[in-house]
């Protein structure tokens, strides 16, 4: 639980957990599966935020002292701000060698693929060629039996 830590709510009260976590639905799961879908806000009356010391409505020094934590020095000697630009630069780093390593292998299949056809001897453009010139003559060769069927039935009515 996220708890103010001696921070006071509007009425005077000692602060209360800010948010909760809830458990993974399975037992098997990964304890960072969800993790984030896990966290939800404690309450929903937002005077119960202790957002300061001492309760008034003017105070707001934990909020401040939270804020104040992104320029704190904490991780390996860089801020909280800096860290994330860090893992976001890395990020995009990650991102843009990725594009360009599946940019090579598409261009290395592309040439595997026209290397294997050379080797292979098939064209496709001379098979349809090939494939057009078979149509028509399986055309002209049904025409031709259509020709002899219609005399042959002429010369029997005769």
């Amino acid at each position: 639980m996220i708890t103010a830590s001696g921070g006071l709510d509007l009425d005077g009260n000692v602060a209360t957990d800010l948010f909760t976590l809830t458990a993974p639905t399975s037992a098997t799961a990964d304890a960072w599966e969800g993790a984030a879908a896990s966290i939800v806000v404690a309450f929903d009356d937002p005077s119960l935020i202790a957002a300061g010391t001492t309760g008034s409505t003017a105070d707001n020094s934990l909020c401040l002292d939270i804020a104040a934590l992104r320029e704190t020095t904490n991780i390996n000697g860089a801020t909280y701000t800096e860290e994330y630009a860090r893992i976001a630069a890395n990020a995009g780093l990650l991102v843009v060698s990725n594009e360009q390593r599946l940019t090579a292998s598409s261009e290395s299949m592309d040439e595997l693929s026209t290397k294997r056809d050379s080797i292979s001897g098939v064209s496709t453009d001379e098979e349809m060629v090939l494939l057009i010139q078979y149509q028509a003559g399986y055309e002209a060769a049904s025409n031709y039996i259509g020709v002899v069927q219609e005399m042959l039935d002429t010369l029997l009515q005769m």
